[in-house]
């Protein structure tokens, strides 16, 4: 059996170490002697985590490993930045520990990946992602003033007025890609500072709900706003929840004829919720919906998909940075609920 997985590993694109009972290396892929420079007859045979993999002896990994194997089912994760005897550079890797049993003897696998090249472009997609937001701003702003200028002197002229409204909501749109590509990579790192005050969230629903009425005019889609019976109280950054509830919206509206936002107050907590009576998103699909760039669309739809750019992943960072979370749900009658659940106090 060890044999045969020993086989297979070496297809693999990922290294890959097989430990016994004792955490002597069973199984030595290619592609980690490959990446670490270490030859196979130097590690199988031996205490991995004692003679090479000292840098792994971390509770995260290797105090996992002592404590459970021949126990009870485990699994471990951890990133490692680390000097390296046979590279010139640091080796950063991934490293994920699981059991698995062969002929009723009890393993270690340990899946090693090298993340440097990941975080190098993840650092220049932020550096790009900042440059270009910096870059837009300005010319962004001074078309906002031109089309104040322009309505000033629009005469009450109706088909002015309203593409200048159209503009207007257009350059709204853009702004918020703007700041949800800078905000979501602030997120990421714990880089955004909250400005946290007590607001009635059902003010900020309602407030985002007259926000997004110009757009829903022109698609034509109609909004309700439901909000709770009592004030609905919560320590929060409100320009940020406000954003949270625009994004919503504004997909939202892209999706369904009639759009529902409705507040409730629980014991701990505020929930928001936006609904639409659109297509609704497969289950099997509902997992990505807030991944970066995910394109996720009702079954059949190629032409409209939801979560294109940032606007849905800024809505799950923004809301757990308060704390909270945000799920969504597709009724058996049809359409979408997202719910934003924000807690009433502050997070610790």
């Amino acid at each position: 059996m060890i044999n045969i997985l020993s086989n297979l590993v070496d297809e693999l694109p990922v290294g890959v170490i097989v430990l016994d009972v004792e955490g002597r290396a069973v199984v030595y892929s290619a592609t980690e002697a490959r990446l670490s420079g270490r030859p196979r007859e130097d590690v199988l045979g031996r205490d991995f985590f004692r003679e090479h993999g000292v840098c792994m002896d971390v509770p995260a990994i290797a105090g996992v490993f002592r404590e459970k194997v021949g126990r009870e089912p485990f699994f471990a994760e951890a990133d490692f930045s680390f000097p390296f005897p046979f590279l010139s550079t640091p080796r950063e890797v991934r490293v994920r520990l699981t059991s698995f049993e062969a002929n009723g003897a009890p393993y270690g696998l340990l899946v090693i990946r090298d993340v440097a090249f990941e975080r190098s472009v993840d650092l220049m997609r932020q550096t790009l992602n900042q440059m270009i937001v910096h870059d837009l701003k300005n010319p962004l702003t001074a078309v906002a003033s031109s089309l104040s200028f322009l309505e000033e002197r629009a005469n009450d002229d109706a088909e002015a007025l309203a593409a200048i409204g159209d503009a207007r909501e257009a350059c709204r749109r853009i702004e918020s890609i703007l700041l949800n590509l800078l905000d979501s990579a602030r997120l990421e790192t714990n880089a955004l500072p909250l400005t946290r005050r007590e607001v009635d969230v059902s003010l900020l629903a309602a407030k985002a709900a007259e926000l997004a009425r110009a757009a829903a005019r022109s698609a034509p889609v109609s909004i309700e706003v439901m909000p709770a019976p009592l004030p609905a109280l919560a320590i929060v950054d409100p320009d940020i929840v406000l954003r949270i509830l625009q994004n919503l919206l504004d997909n939202a509206l892209r999706f369904g004829s009639r759009v529902t936002v409705s507040t409730e107050v629980g014991d701990d907590r505020v929930v928001v919720a936006v609904a639409d009576d659109g297509p609704g998103i497969p289950l099997e699909a509902r997992e990505k919906i807030f991944e970066k760039y995910a394109r996720v669309g009702p079954e059949g739809s190629h032409a409209r998909a939801r979560n294109q750019g940032l606007g849905l992943t800024f809505v799950q960072l923004a809301a757990r940075a308060h704390g909270g979370d945000t799920t969504v749900d597709c009724p058996p009658s049809g359409g979408t609920i997202f719910r934003v659940v924000l807690p009433v106090h502050r997070s610790r």
